[in-house]
């Protein structure tokens, strides 16, 4: 079985966004609707964050961070990647966070 994720999906345009947006940028849409897509996607780019200025992420450090391509054409930001998440390796994300303006989202794998 395939994994899946819920990405906002515009009903007048059918594309994916993200982030989460009340309206859709392609078409202006205000009819967005959270629909399955593929979890699969492609790492793009892999950083680690080794300081931080919030005290609430001093307890990540170092932070492994992420940015994948989803199938569906949508890139999101992913922590929680390993030493195996190597640029142009597939991998499937989960715990996307819906709320305007929130950009991440999290893999175990």
């Amino acid at each position: 079985m395939t994994a899946t994720i819920e990405l906002p999906t515009c009903a007048d345009c059918h594309r994916v966004h993200w982030p989460a947006m009340t309206h859709c940028p392609h078409c202006l849409g205000g009819d967005v609707r959270i629909e399955p897509h593929s979890a699969t996607g492609t790492v793009l780019a892999t950083t680690e964050l080794h300081h931080t200025l919030d005290a609430a992420f001093r307890g990540r450090l170092p932070w492994a961070v992420a940015l994948v391509r989803l199938d569906s054409g949508v890139s999101v930001l992913v922590d929680k990647v390993g030493p195996a998440h190597a640029r142009e390796s597939r991998i499937d994300v989960q715990g996307v966070d819906h709320r305007p303006g929130r950009s991440a989202a999290a893999t175990d794998r």
